[in-house]
């Protein structure tokens, strides 16, 4: 009988590649076991930053049920095992970033703009008042 071994929260699982059947010497969880059942599906455990996960679980609604876990997996699938998938994905997203902003940067080089004619024109006039008043004088 050939067996595949995994280790689940520190508990030693044996499944029977043929049939799918588990035996451990533990307690019995049915959602571990379940799990377990599913072809290729391994339980893991990380830590990842608060702003990632809302923002996964955000994409994830988004995209459809909301399920981030399944979200989570079909991006590291594309990452990990699509990378020319994820290069066209990243460079159509680099692109609406890029344009993104530069409407930015010009809508603000516009305000600085118009700023710095205000400044000029404000000065312009005193300028024209001073020589005005020097012309008086003389």
């Amino acid at each position: 009988m050939a067996k595949d071994y995994k280790v689940v929260n520190g508990i030693r699982f044996a499944k029977d590649v043929n049939t799918s059947k588990v035996d451990w010497d533990g307690p019995t969880d049915p959602e571990l076991l379940e799990e377990l059942k599913k072809p290729g599906k391994m339980r893991i455990t990380t830590m990842i930053d608060e702003d990632v996960y809302d923002a996964l679980k955000k994409a994830a609604i988004a995209k459809g049920d909301g399920r981030y876990q399944t979200y989570l997996n079909q991006l590291l699938r594309n990452v990990l095992m699509n990378p020319t998938g994820i290069e066209a994905e990243g460079r159509s997203a680099l692109a609406e970033m890029i344009k993104e902003l530069e409407e930015q940067m010009k809508e603000q080089m516009k305000k600085q703009t118009d700023a710095m004619q205000r400044r000029i024109d404000s000065t312009s006039a005193k300028m024209m008042d001073e020589i005005k008043k020097m012309k008086k004088r003389a």
